[in-house]
């Protein structure tokens, strides 16, 4: 099961390298990425004590919408709602350990929590 994970993980985060890519749908789904570094190089660490609230919502909404449209064919953006309570399940898995990598985080919280964040 966790290679499942991180092969989904990768899929979600395949433009990691840079910020996660998003597509314009007839509802933008577009997010102004304002954290600095790479979400596949950030940590719960970073996610913590240096992501503001504003960072963590836009790549809370980023990676949801990414997941979205992956796995689901989703092309709309999610609810600012649910962008709001996937930022809260993410901050609660990463209270564990600040060294995981966020795009793990969200995956396994997305994956968790799949019939709440999927459309």
């Amino acid at each position: 099961m966790a290679g499942l994970g991180l092969l989904f993980g990768l899929a979600i985060c395949a433009a990691c390298g840079g910020s996660i890519v998003t597509t314009s749908a007839p509802q933008s789904t577009t997010y102004n990425q304002t954290w600095t570094k790479s979400y596949g190089l950030t940590t719960c660490g970073d996610w913590n004590d240096a992501m503001t609230d504003s960072q963590q919502w836009v790549a809370a909404a980023d990676i949801l919408t990414g997941a979205r449209k992956k796995w689901d064919g989703d092309e709309d953006r999610p609810a600012d709602s649910l962008i709001s309570r996937f930022q809260r399940d993410i901050t609660e898995a990463c209270s564990v350990d600040d060294n995981h990598q966020l795009p793990e985080i969200a995956v396994g919280t997305y994956l968790i929590g799949r019939d709440r964040y999927s459309p």
